[in-house]
């Protein structure tokens, strides 16, 4: 059965084992880094039978801004499997809640959008479906109840999910090389889709701003801007931009099977593969700024690896130095 672990590192032990390894033993290598590993929920408020966790993220209070994003410090995660169910972890009283207002799909990950102001929760919705015609794209969008239960605190219930509607009418579903737009609707005709979208994440600096990776198209940037009108989200006139960074083998290197990504606090955008054409399972760094020209191959696993995290910040060394992840 599947499961969410809570992993804790002693911070000053960590520290000393990287600075054993920069300094090459000098400073003697701890004999213990992680304190305790346990799952991380105690309570579950939903449906407990879980499959097979795919990625997921922690989100702190005031994710954008005072008042702006989510209230309560959670992690988000989803099923990837047909009929996949979202959860949230409290991460103050450790109690896991189903999200039943994502509805189900083969979940990938979720990233949270800037709505610009403090009464409502924006997520973007990664369905991971590799069959024909994938899944659609879509932004989950929820009004804050700060008096109710921890879902409704953080707009994660009662919401709505909206579509990507292409501006250009007749434009073929499924990602290009280039930049389409659109705007949100709730209606799934016409509406955008792809096969095998797979991770996003937030740009730290810009909350309207993601990068998303399609396995079998490559990297992109998305801006979203959602307007609200009399409190109501204006579909009509919110706007959503995608364009490419990097194309699956790009021409440049044997990038390709882009999997797992994230948009470190250094501006930098990490991303793993997951397989590829030889060497495969390589992680690679770049910039948003010249994607191909500062396309850096940092590392390679003899298996898939995923959940790359950038914490040299947190660990007190300089940027783009200290990672996190795991070899599935």
């Amino acid at each position: 059965p599947a499961s969410i672990s809570g992993v804790d590192l002693d911070l000053a032990s960590f520290q000393q084992s990287i600075q054993s390894k920069l300094d090459g033993g000098s400073t003697a290598f701890p004999s213990n880094i992680v304190t305790s590993i346990d799952l991380a929920y105690g309570t579950i408020n939903g449906d407990s039978s879980f499959s097979r966790f795919c990625s997921g993220g922690v989100h702190l209070p005031d994710t954008f801004g005072v008042g702006k994003g989510f209230t309560d410090a959670l992690y988000m995660t989803g099923e990837e499997v047909a009929g996949g169910k979202a959860y949230a972890l409290n991460c103050a009283t450790s109690t896991l809640w189903e999200i039943s207002a994502f509805g189900t799909h083969p979940w990938e990950n979720f990233a949270p959008i800037d709505t610009g102001n403090s009464t409502h929760t924006a997520v973007a919705l990664w369905s991971d479906n590799g069959g024909t015609g994938g899944d659609f794209f879509m932004i989950y969008v929820g009004v804050k109840n700060l008096s109710g239960d921890f879902l409704a605190r953080n707009g994660l219930s009662g919401g709505t999910i909206y579509y990507f509607d292409p501006v250009v009418a007749g434009n073929p579903n499924g990602l290009s090389d280039g930049t389409e737009d659109f705007v949100l609707t709730t209606s799934t005709t016409g509406a955008e889709s792809e096969a095998k979208l797979e991770d996003i994440h937030t740009n730290p600096a810009n909350g309207k701003q993601l990068v998303f990776s399609a396995q079998n198209n490559g990297l992109y940037i998305m801006d979203v801007d959602i307007q609200f009108v009399g409190g109501n989200v204006d579909p009509g006139n919110s706007t959503v931009s995608i364009s490419n960074a990097l194309t699956d083998d790009n021409s440049v290197s044997t990038f390709d099977n882009p999997d797992n990504t994230t948009w470190s606090p250094s501006g930098h955008i990490y991303v793993q593969e997951d397989g590829g054409s030889s060497p495969a399972q390589e992680i690679w760094s770049l910039l948003p700024s010249d994607p191909s020209g500062t396309l850096t191959r940092v590392g390679q696993g003899n298996t898939e690896t995923s959940g790359i995290i950038d914490v040299s910040e947190l660990a007190g060394f300089h940027p783009n130095t200290v990672f996190l992840f795991s070899v599935m």
